[in-house]
This record gives C-alpha cells, sequence and structure tokens, in this order.
C-alpha cells in the first residue's frame, strides 16, 4: 500500500516506484525534453553566431552605431538591408527563447 499522495512530486514518486512502466516513460519523456533543449540551444548559438557577423558588417557599413540599431546611417543600400537582416535575425533569436520584447535586446 502506497502512502497518500500530497503533491505532485510524491505522486511521481509513487508512481514510479510501483510501476515499470510509467518509469520507463518518464525517462522516455525526459530524454525528449532534454533532446529539445539541446536543440534550442544549438539553435541560439547559430543565431547568436550569426548576430555577431551581421553586427560586424553593419559597423563597417554605418556612419554610426548603436546595439538597437536606431542610430545607424546606412551609407549604402547594402548597409541598409544588412541592418534589416540583423533586426529579423534579433526577431529569430527572439522566437527561438520566447522572449516577447526582442526589440528591447
Amino acid at each position: 500500500m502506497t502512502t497518500p499522495i500530497v503533491n505532485r512530486k510524491s505522486e511521481i514518486v509513487n508512481r514510479c516506484a510501483y510501476c515499470p512502466a510509467a518509469t520507463a516513460a518518464t525517462l522516455a519523456e525526459n530524454e525528449q525534453a532534454r533532446q529539445r533543449i539541446r536543440n534550442l540551444e544549438l539553435t541560439i548559438t547559430r543565431l547568436q553566431n550569426r548576430l555577431d557577423r551581421l553586427t560586424a558588417a553593419a559597423r563597417e557599413l554605418c556612419f554610426c552605431w548603436d546595439r538597437a540599431g536606431d542610430s545607424c546611417e546606412p551609407k549604402t543600400d547594402k548597409a541598409a538591408i544588412a541592418m534589416l537582416e540583423y533586426q529579423e535575425a534579433l526577431r529569430a533569436l527572439a522566437e527561438q527563447i520566447d522572449y516577447p520584447g526582442w526589440y528591447q535586446l
């Protein structure tokens, strides 16, 4: 006989202690969650690297620069395109990490 379940944690402990199928399912869920986290970390790293490259390119092409890109005066159309790509990369990064205030980065 198991002890009464007081909260979710004890429910999981009791379920896993007495049901091998539940333990296997929990392990599979945990592995899937770890894989999703690894994939998200890789995506964030790729996006951060892209941001670094775009930032460097935008700095070379602009008269002045701030992190938000608001004060950039494009020298050429290429600079304007680089700024749009930079802002799009910021937006993509924010979506990947579910950060609603991406424009504040």
